[in-house]
């Protein structure tokens, strides 16, 4: 290690700059703090202060000619937009001076334009973009009142940023702002919502598809749009929902998209003689998946706009069930293009999986749970496993109190997961979960989906006192599908995980109704763990409640001889011990 000089540094041969290392740390620093909500013990507000303003010039912001300089100038710019967006989020014990030092440097970052090149994406994502921290430092102003006249037009204007991680942070700032300001809140997921719309392209613009999109005529109509209602619209303008889903066309059209059946034999088809296709208007799913992340729900259910927002909801569900269930497809043939929307598909489920606990069971399941459940297979999968998860861990893992309706939820998704060939014992493949949501629903409805999170409120913190709530389903759930291995397994993980408190009676009755009718009826069961596993179950109960009553040790000792014919010699054993020794069965 050599130093060359006060701000340089020569190890193992490279020369480093010491004012760039030090810059990182301090980016770093502001990150972490933003993404902690407290300030990192790093470094002191004013320390970070006085290094921003060493990395800060008058020309810092604006736009360079030096192409191999953009790297390190674009880490100086977030650098000092984030120490400024720091100073006003955690503005307690700042000067004035400090804050007007903030508001200037933030107030020459959002001027600076994007510069597109070859190498420039969308989805580059460039965690320390001086508008990222643009965005910060003006929401801090707007929430704390103290912001200057335009601030939430600039805001809403980022929203149009041609880089989707600069425009989901604006849309994310501005939906925190709900009950500050809720209109402001509504006019961002319009515009967020509206630019999702990709209208047509030429060709020599196809390869510039985003530049062009944020630049277009289009995208300053719907900045435009959002902004009049922001200023002078009233009550609560509707969400903007996709184009249809598909649309029919002529036959040999030859545009893009319209010719549907190159991915399906004739014999899926309805009727081989109508043509459908998608429409001109291209729809940003992914980017609508992530808009949907942030829209406040609680809130805005419990506001006068609930109304609306459920509309919205309606539509995009009434959406996506066309669009992975096309019109020319038999009943029983999916589409194998559901596969261009699976972001947006599990999103959806999983927030109306939020949005089901914050209204009525009757008022949800008429207009959204019964459209999910009514769609068949992977269809309906893709939707109610995402939808039963966030319901799972939000309202029953998590609530502090779980809501009246939760059982009768769960109940529902369940008795569609049952009605699935699956679990008829004549089906092909009987017994045999597919893909990757179907089994993923299996462990949520048995409630073995979390191995252990200790901030929840019960069951997966360890604490299965609360058993009796959910042993209704469980009941429903392994008495129908427990002959099948791929249920019986995860059904054995509950009552490990929730062995203190599981009624012994219950796993007994449960057990002698799978197994009753003998091995032959039991599918995937031969050369697993099952048998043992059951049997180490049947002896922790007996030990757990001694003394156990008749009934119960006659059960046991039953579910032990049927263990001993499929060959568990755990359960022989068993049989001999003390516990079930002086046991007889009756006659």
């Amino acid at each position: 290690m050599e130093l060359r000089h006060s701000s340089q540094l020569i190890i193992d041969g490279t020369l480093i700059d010491l004012r760039v290392l030090r810059q990182s740390d301090l980016w770093t620093w502001a990150s972490k703090s933003f993404e902690e909500k407290t300030l990192s013990d790093t470094y002191t507000v004013e320390g970070a202060i006085a290094l921003a303003k060493e990395a800060d010039t008058s020309n810092l912001f604006e736009p360079s000619k030096e192409e191999n300089e953009e790297d390190l100038l674009g880490m100086r710019r977030g650098v000092v937009a984030a120490t400024a967006a720091i100073v006003l989020n955690f503005r307690e014990g700042r000067t004035q001076e400090d804050l007007e030092w903030a508001r200037d440097a933030l107030g020459r970052a959002i001027r600076l334009p994007e510069k597109f090149d070859l190498m420039w994406s969308p989805g580059s994502v460039i965690p320390w973009h001086q508008a990222i921290y643009v965005v910060r430092g003006l929401a801090a102003d707007l929430r704390e009142g103290t912001a200057a006249r335009g601030t939430a037009h600039d805001l809403l204007g980022l929203i149009a940023h041609p880089l989707e991680i600069v425009s989901l942070t604006a849309l994310e700032e501005a939906c925190k702002l709900w009950s500050k300001d809720p209109k402001l809140t509504w006019s961002a997921l319009i515009l967020a919502l509206s630019l999702c719309h990709v209208p047509p392209r030429p060709r020599d613009q196809l390869r510039q598809h985003s530049e062009a999109l944020h630049s277009s005529n289009e995208a300053q109509a719907a900045v435009d749009a959002a902004l009049a209602f922001y200023g002078n619209g009233s009550g609560w303008a509707p969400l903007p929902l996709p184009p249809p889903a598909w649309v029919k066309v002529e036959p040999r059209k030859g545009r893009r998209g319209h010719q549907s059946y190159e991915d399906y034999d004739m014999d899926d088809a309805t009727d081989a003689t109508k043509v459908w296709g998608e429409p001109d208007v291209f729809w940003h799913s992914k980017q609508a998946a992530e808009i949907l992340k942030h829209i406040p729900f609680d809130e805005v259910l419990n506001s006068s706009a609930k109304s609306v927002l459920l509309d919205f909801l309606a539509g995009v569900l009434d959406w996506t069930n066309r669009k992975n269930a096309p019109p020319w497809v038999k009943p029983g043939r999916r589409d194998r293009s559901a596969t261009q929307i699976f972001e947006w598909t599990h999103t959806l489920g999983s927030r109306l999986g939020h949005v089901a606990g914050l209204i009525p069971l009757a008022d949800f399941q008429v207009r959204f749970l019964d459209p999910i459940l009514e769609l068949e297979g992977d269809n309906c999968w893709a939707l109610l496993s995402p939808f039963t998860s966030t319901y799972v861990y939000a309202y029953v893992y998590d609530a502090p109190v779980v809501p009246a309706g939760a059982v009768a939820t769960l109940d529902l998704c369940l008795g569609r997961l049952l009605q699935d060939s699956v679990f008829k014992r004549d089906a092909y493949r009987n017994g045999e979960f597919s893909g990757c949501d179907q089994p993923k629903l299996v462990c949520t409805l048995m409630f073995v989906s979390v191995e252990h999170a200790d901030l929840a409120a019960r069951y997966v913190n360890g604490d299965w006192s609360e058993i009796s709530r959910i042993l209704p389903l469980i009941n429903r759930f392994i008495c129908a599908g427990g002959w099948a291995a791929s249920v019986m397994d995860p059904f054995l993980t509950l009552c490990e995980r929730a062995r203190a408190n599981y009624p012994a009676e219950a796993f007994a009755d449960q057990v002698l109704v799978i197994i009753g009718n003998g091995p032959d009826n039991l599918k995937g069961w031969h050369g697993t763990f099952i048998p043992a596993r059951i049997a180490e179950l049947v002896q922790h109960f007996a030990h757990r409640d001694a003394p156990m009553t008749l009934a119960l040790a006659q059960k046991f000792l039953r579910i032990l001889d049927m263990l001993v014919d499929m060959g568990d010699r755990r359960s022989a054993a068993l049989q001999l011990g003390e516990t079930f020794r002086e046991i007889r069965l009756p006659s």
